[in-house]
């Protein structure tokens, strides 16, 4: 931040500069000067924004089927905190609101808890992040995909054999 005199031909006075702002920024400020010997004064508040990011290392996951609480990781920032909102199938799941899944599923700090985890669950999932502050509202997604891990409790999974198997044998010699 620095200060310059005006250049135009109605700046008659000094113009507070502000260049590269950060977080740290934001507060109250005043400016003084004396203008046709009077003494003036404005004070104002700067509120610096941080836009939404997203952690994209997420934007695939993996869960193994039949597992009981899996939560869907959406790693997101901004300042003000952005309301993350998801999309599901074409529904929208808002933290403290229940509909017909609400034992399915549940909006937390962390992301979107899916219990009881099937095949039917994999796919994409639309994560939603929105700020909103006096003078600004802005919103982001990031679709995130979900791969269900089928769990084999025999030999041959679809066709597949699932790693070496191992009989134990009785040697008779």
């Amino acid at each position: 931040m620095y200060v310059e005199h005006g250049k135009g031909e109605h700046d008659r006075g000094l113009l507070l500069v502000f260049r590269g702002l950060s977080a740290g920024d934001s507060g109250k400020y005043a400016c003084e000067a004396e203008i046709d010997g009077r003494l003036e004064r404005k004070d104002f508040e700067i509120k610096v924004i941080e836009p939404i990011a997203f952690d994209y290392d997420n934007e695939v996951q993996s869960v193994e089927e039949g597992t009981a609480e899996f939560l869907l990781l959406c790693d997101v920032s901004g300042d003000p905190r952005p309301e993350v909102s998801w999309n599901v199938r074409g529904r929208v799941v808002v933290a403290g609101e229940t509909e017909e899944d609400e034992d399915k599923y549940e909006v937390t700090e962390g992301g979107l808890l899916i219990r009881n985890v099937t095949q039917a669950d994999r796919g994409s999932y639309k994560c939603k992040a929105t700020q909103m502050e006096e003078y600004i509202t802005d919103f982001k997604e990031l679709v995130i995909t979900l791969k269900v891990q089928r769990t084999c409790r025999t030999t041959s999974c679809e066709g597949r054999t699932i790693g070496p198997l191992f009989f134990p044998f009785r040697s008779t010699f």
